[in-house]
């Protein structure tokens, strides 16, 4: 058991130091994706590195609240944003050269999308994150949610890594909202 645990928080280590090495030979271009993978690893390093229950339990509950705050921040600044408050964000974004995909960008604006998907955004990140004080159930609504969001952005805007980075904190999410039920 102590080897397999010694060799698992290498292996960690290990990814979580080749992580942090291309941020400094990349200065410029990371998103949250890449911030997402950071916490995870080190997630993963600090539950692997010890026996202790405490330590295990605070780091999925570091992961599952990154998660939460991550969401909560995004949508709080769309919220405040007038271009998204508005309903045009999307509609904006779908444009752009970097970010827009031509096709789905005519779609959106043929079918007067951007108000509703600017807002479906806004309600998601802020509010889904709380369905982690409402038990399971909810939260597993919000991670399938959370899923979707993530495929549609993958698709729509070929932000690929947000996939991966965001759902590999779902188990900590859903863990947390179990402790949390029966705790509470």
């Amino acid at each position: 058991m102590f080897e397999q645990r010694v060799l698992a928080a290498t292996l960690c280590i290990f990814v979580l130091g080749v992580n942090l090495g291309l941020h400094l030979r990349f200065i410029y271009g990371f998103d949250g994706s890449d911030q997402m993978q950071s916490v995870v690893w080190g997630g993963l390093v600090a539950f692997h590195a010890t026996d202790s229950l405490l330590v295990q339990h605070a780091a999925v509950f570091f992961v599952a609240a990154q998660l939460v705050l991550s969401y909560l921040t995004a949508g709080i600044a769309k919220l405040i944003s007038p271009i998204w408050r508005s309903g045009q964000a999307v509609g904006l974004i779908m444009r752009t050269k970097t970010y827009g995909t031509p096709w789905l960008s005519r779609t959106v604006k043929q079918l007067h999308l951007s108000g509703p998907l600017s807002w479906a955004t806004i309600l998601f990140e802020v509010v889904g994150p709380l369905s982690v004080l409402a038990g399971p159930k909810p939260t597993l609504l919000f991670l399938a949610a959370g899923m979707l969001f993530h495929i549609s952005i993958a698709i729509a805007m070929g932000l690929n890594t947000f996939v991966w980075a965001f759902t590999a904190t779902f188990p900590a999410v859903y863990y947390a909202s179990q402790f949390l039920n029966w705790y509470f």
